[in-house]
């Protein structure tokens, strides 16, 4: 595809984060829900086990109690991965 080309040989995958955190202790920060969409990219230079990935997350703190902060929060993630497999 030219597009690909032009851009370095990149190739995309777009995702739907769905993510559970739960906490023995039952504090605030440690249990939350969070959904949302993202999309990973890797570029033809790159090793086949690397990845770089942004995701937007809309989360909420399932434990309210202590929690100095809206039950709702938005989330920007982005970051390279790297796998190893045999």
């Amino acid at each position: 595809m030219a597009a690909a080309e032009a851009l370095g040989g990149v190739q995309a995958q777009w995702l739907w984060n769905v993510n559970a955190s739960l906490d023995a202790r039952r504090q605030y920060w440690a249990n939350t829900l969070e959904s949302g969409p993202g999309v990973r990219f890797r570029w033809k230079w790159m090793p086949a086990s690397w990845m770089f990935s942004v995701s937007w997350l809309r989360g909420v703190y399932t434990v309210r109690k202590d929690n100095p902060y809206p039950r709702w929060y938005s989330d920007l993630r982005a970051g390279f991965w790297y796998a190893v497999t045999h």
